[in-house]
């Protein structure tokens, strides 16, 4: 990982990774962290990434399906679990919101 992080723990070869799978996948997505990696003071390499993503659109089972296969057979160091935001239980997000960090610009 690298030695630089930011309010998103995660290295920036790690983060640039993600983005080139969902930018393959599903172009134009916006990227939400959430989790351990988005508010924890120390967290492990191996832990789990949260995402929440935003095509601007409810995305299909299918496509879900595609990108997580696609974070499976990636060379990331940990696991990468994928929710559409749209599709999201109003509770949970209302739970997890405030934890939201942008992939993109997670400053």
């Amino acid at each position: 990982m690298d030695a630089v992080r930011s309010k998103v723990h995660l290295g920036q070869t790690e983060r640039e990774r993600i983005l080139a799978v969902l930018a393959r996948r599903i172009p134009g997505t916006v990227a939400w962290v959430f989790g351990a990696r988005s508010r924890a003071a120390k967290v492990r390499d191996s832990s789990d990434l949260d995402l929440a993503l935003d095509a601007g659109r409810k995305l299909e089972l299918a496509e879900l399906a595609e990108l997580r296969e696609d974070f499976r057979e990636s060379d990331l160091p940990f696991f990468v679990d994928v929710v559409d935001l749209r599709a999201m239980d109003v509770g949970f997000r209302k739970l997890v919101e405030s934890d939201f960090v942008s992939l993109e610009d997670p400053r």
